[in-house]
């Protein structure tokens, strides 16, 4: 091929002149070279930056395909999310179904190895994929979602969903640029019983009342987990957050986890923790049970 007829600009942008080869076409794959051979990677146009993260939506794809009943799998990016679509099985019960939509399908990926800033925030289920004539993934006929996030008031409907469109089928780890951030001393510590000086509102106090927290965690394991509560939502600009919500499912990022991990710096116990501790435990939990064993440690 020598280029697109009559269109000279499209030509410009997939064609490249080699020194010896000639002209030769950009085809967008992106491979590894391993010893004498290229692996297939992926598409370079579903490469995405999401939470300061590049993210190969192929992979995130694989990782999916990899779940039994998983027939065919797509992945798209909307409004800072990853949105995943599944094809299941014919025939699957409805435990093995329930299996394949969050938040149990964040656990069998994340037992996989996928990192939680790749875990896709929306789950669509179709009973078929949309194909072009020439029978490859129409993507611009997937359905669309509107993902409503939490605001600076409140968190109580952290990440609910409305298709935005009738759905007529539906039935790595790169560098964190430093973010200033203030201490939590200068509104006091949260590592005692006192209760924090930003209310625990909203969802938080629904899930977990300070009475439930007392039944449920040690005194100290209550003092870290305000200290992390207040650091994350301190960070996202939000008034809390619930103890099993994923950081990154309401708005975090690179920049807003390194604010946190200064945030919690200044706090006894949480020296060690980074942006990078946050993205591999990213809920106030985890992350509470993280430096539990680093102290243990």
């Amino acid at each position: 091929a020598r280029g697109y007829l009559n269109l000279p600009a499209p030509t410009a942008h997939a064609f490249f002149a080699h020194p010896t080869l000639g002209p030769l076409y950009r085809t967008g794959d992106l491979v590894e070279r391993a010893g004498d051979q290229l692996l297939y990677v992926g598409r370079m146009d579903f490469q995405v930056k999401l939470h300061g993260f590049r993210v190969e939506l192929g992979g995130v794809e694989a990782h999916l395909l990899a779940l039994p009943g998983v027939e065919k799998a797509a992945c798209t990016c909307q409004d800072g999310r990853i949105v995943a679509y599944l094809e299941l099985r014919k025939g699957l019960d409805p435990a093995a179904v329930a299996d394949l939509r969050l938040p149990n399908i964040a656990r069998r990926l994340e037992e996989q190895g996928l990192p939680a800033y790749a875990m896709p925030g929306v789950v669509l289920h179709l009973d078929d994929f949309p194909f072009t004539v020439s029978f490859k993934l129409d993507r611009l006929q997937l359905p669309k979602v509107a993902i409503r996030t939490a605001s600076s008031a409140s968190l109580s409907s952290m990440a609910s969903l409305e298709p935005a469109t009738p759905p007529s089928a539906a039935s790595a780890r790169q560098g964190f640029p430093g973010t200033p951030g203030t201490s939590l001393q200068s509104s006091g510590s949260f590592r005692g019983m006192d209760p924090p000086s930003t209310p625990l509102s909203g969802t938080f106090q629904r899930e977990y009342s300070l009475e439930q927290l007392a039944d449920t965690y040690s005194l100290e394991e209550q003092g870290l987990l305000r200290c992390i509560v207040h650091a994350f939502a301190q960070s996202l600009d939000v008034h809390t957050i619930p103890l099993e919500t994923d950081y990154f499912a309401v708005g975090g990022d690179a920049k807003t986890a390194q604010h946190a991990a200064r945030l919690l710096s200044t706090e006894p116990g949480f020296g060690a923790v980074t942006a990078e501790t946050i993205a591999q435990c990213p809920t106030a939990a985890r992350l509470c049970e993280w430096v539990l064993r680093q102290d243990a440690d």
